[in-house]
């Protein structure tokens, strides 16, 4: 595996885990951590050299628009 999609997989099982202490149903854990997982793609593919910020994540919605 990768560095970056270690790093990736990293973070989905981090935010993964506070969903699921925060209560949420399994389908919406599910969901959010596909979306995130969506999200880390798009950057690395239309933005790598950028780090990871609230103007990516708008650049994302935008691209899912």
């Amino acid at each position: 595996m990768k560095t970056d999609q270690v790093k990736v997989e990293n973070e989905v099982h981090e935010y993964r885990k506070y969903l699921v202490l925060k209560n949420f149903q399994p389908s919406t854990v599910n969901m959010y951590c596909r979306t995130l997982r969506s999200f880390f793609g798009f950057c690395k593919k239309n933005f790598p050299k950028e780090e990871v910020s609230q103007k990516l994540a708008q650049e994302y919605l935008l691209h899912r628009v």
